[in-house]
């Protein structure tokens, strides 16, 4: 098959834990013709996710037919929750996916399946196992180039992580 030159992600084993702990080998449906576009912000409803930035950059992109998921159900807060769903949905209508119920496993499993792109705004050591969980399903993995996650993954574990301020130039 003829790449183009254009990055796709294949499922890795991360000691920290296996693939079979979150997604058996049959939940690991990796798609090589980029057919995983929709994008997953944030792990939780902690400020430390950054939504509101993320939702900024993100404003003026043609979505196309992708869905923008946020997780909001976990550590709710409902007044940041509210905020949030107001702004995601004035700038992306029916596009934004606010995730304020908690949903089952596999429900979960298969939302963060289409998800090519993950992005996790953090600054602090947060959502570790998402971002594995993003890594081992083959997504572009976005984090914010001072935070130790992603000093953590970059430079212990060489994977490819990309730097929040260019998601733009691949999403």
């Amino acid at each position: 098959a003829n790449n183009q030159g254009i990055f796709k992600a294949l499922p890795v084993d991360y000691s920290y834990v296996s693939k079979d702990f979150f997604f058996h080998e049959e939940d690991i449906k990796i798609n090589l013709e980029g057919e995983r576009p929709n994008i997953i912000i944030g792990n939780s409803t902690a400020y430390d996710n950054n939504h509101l930035d993320v939702l900024e950059q993100l404003k003026n992109f043609a979505l196309g037919e992708r869905k923008i998921y946020m997780p909001l159900s976990y550590s709710p807060n409902p007044k940041y929750v509210a905020l949030l769903c107001e702004r995601g949905e004035s700038y992306f209508g029916e596009h934004f996916i606010p995730m304020t119920q908690f949903l089952p496993f596999n429900e979960y499993k298969r939302i963060m399946n289409s998800c090519g792109f993950a992005i996790y705004a953090i600054e602090r050591q947060m959502a570790i196992g998402n971002v594995i969980s993003s890594l081992m399903l083959g997504a572009k993995v976005f984090l914010c180039k001072n935070s130790i996650t992603y000093k953590h993954f970059i430079f212990f574990y060489c994977f490819e992580i990309f730097f929040l301020g260019l998601i733009l130039n691949y999403i």
